[in-house]
């Protein structure tokens, strides 16, 4: 039924909302964290990794190490393991009566064979009361010793010490020596082989490489559809199915990245007794140069951690960081004297968009990014990743890729999801870094 409208018709005349229908503009503004899954974005610009099998196995090699730890103190008694001599005296002031029994930790002998030469990588300890007793005499030390294996029994060596006078305070005064221990929990450091003319060759050492294991993990992201919703035209999008293909798309890379970032290797089966695996995250892969700097970062810290770090792999390695982490470091580069670091921003075009700074030092350098997943817990974390050892894995033709219609035929919808079967690929674990606690300077 129709009415009469007297005067002047205003908008708000149209009350009823099927006179107005308003104009709503097509699509819409999202809100995603800006290039959220930044470490698959990195793996997908180096070489992915093919494997045969969802479990698959990494040789790798190694060279000996060239330390040795020694655990029982060797002075002038080759019992003694309390680096007690001459009833404590803490040297031997008698010439040539010196120990020649060498202790290294268990399975430590295998890395050393006779004619390599030990030198302490650290001076010895001399007692104050030892000194006082050469009364106003004038010592000086001759440096940490370096000793010569001249025979081995698996941990047990024997060995000349004292090569070249080393390992000695002398009593310049008199004109005497004494022989300084080599104490319990001295590191002990190759410093070449000797071995004498017309002599036959050396024992030989040989390595087996070591396998590290790793598996891939199935990744899943399902959308689906009615079918009157397939057809119909909604806001803000003209085509729903678009959409929601994009927006899981979006999801399944989120759940790769975190998986890769923090995921645990882990075998189970699911409610249908199937194979469920799960591929391990790089913070649960690495054990040397893992850190915690306890929220009071110090310059000399950062020195040597990466210092130690860059002494593997490439001298380039790419640090992610969440937002806290990345501010601290950059306060304690604007606070130390200029000059001690050497900070630059790399251009868009060379990161792919991504903003890094480069951290150079003399033997290498870090290239620090922003982690915007990693952001959201903000709590002070770097990942350093070295980029020749890390790579994506995937089984055959199970790489990340859209399968379409996989609903039920007599289904009155539409179903989709993303699919992928994929893994970290890790390699020599010492290449690469993982540090907590970069939350504050040190006071």
């Amino acid at each position: 039924m129709s009415t009469n409208s007297l005067g002047m018709r205003l908008i708000s005349s149209w009350s009823h909302p099927d006179f107005r229908p308003k104009d709503y503009l097509e699509g819409a503004v999202k809100l995603w964290n800006n290039s959220p899954a930044v470490f698959i974005n990195f793996l997908t610009m180096l070489r992915d990794r093919q494997v045969v099998d969802t479990e698959f196995k990494l040789f790798e090699y190694r060279l000996p190490n060239l330390t040795g730890v020694a655990t029982a103190g060797t002075g002038d008694d080759a019992t003694d393991a309390t680096d007690a001599v001459d009833g404590g005296d803490g040297y031997d002031l008698s010439p040539g009566d010196d120990a020649t029994s060498l202790y290294l930790a268990t399975g430590e002998g295998a890395n050393f064979v006779v004619g390599d030469m030990l030198r302490c990588q650290t001076d010895h300890s001399l007692a104050t009361e030892d000194i006082a007793n050469g009364g106003n005499s004038v010592f000086t030390y001759t440096g940490r010793e370096v000793a010569l294996i001249t025979a081995k029994t698996g941990d047990k060596l024997t060995v000349e010490r004292h090569i070249g006078g080393t390992g000695r305070v002398l009593d310049v005064t008199a004109g005497t020596y004494a022989n300084l221990n080599i104490e319990a929990g001295t590191v002990l450091r190759r410093v070449g082989p000797s071995y004498g003319e017309g002599s036959l060759s050396p024992q030989a050492i040989s390595r087996n490489p070591s396998v590290v294991t790793s598996q891939c993990q199935i990744f899943k992201q399902a959308v689906q559809l009615s079918g009157s919703a397939d057809v119909t035209k909604f806001r803000p999008f003209n085509k729903a199915w678009q959409q929601l293909k994009e927006e899981s798309m979006e999801r399944i890379r989120l759940g790769m990245e975190e998986a890769f970032l923090y995921g645990v290797k882990h075998s189970t089966t699911d409610a249908d007794g199937n194979t469920q695996l799960m591929t391990p995250g790089i913070t649960s892969l690495l054990s040397t140069h893992v850190a915690n700097w306890g929220g009071s970062v110090v310059a000399d810290t950062v020195d040597e951690y990466l210092g130690n770090l860059l002494r593997y792999g490439s001298k380039v390695k790419n640090a992610f960081c969440d937002a806290k982490a990345l501010n601290t470091l950059h306060a304690m580069i604007r606070n130390e004297t200029p000059g001690r670091y050497d900070l630059s921003s790399i251009t868009d075009e060379e990161t792919y968009g991504l903003v890094v700074s480069k951290l150079r030092f003399p033997y290498g350098h870090i290239n620090l990014i922003h982690h915007p997943l990693m952001s959201e817990a903000n709590l002070g974390e770097m990942v350093i990743v070295d980029p020749e050892y890390v790579r994506f894995a995937h089984t055959r033709g199970r790489n990340l890729k859209w399968m379409d219609n996989i609903q039920p035929n007599d289904a009155d919808y539409r179903k989709g999801q993303w699919f992928a079967e994929c893994g970290l690929h890790l390699a020599l674990e010492e290449t690469h870094g993982y540090v907590r606690g970069i939350t504050g300077l040190s006071s």
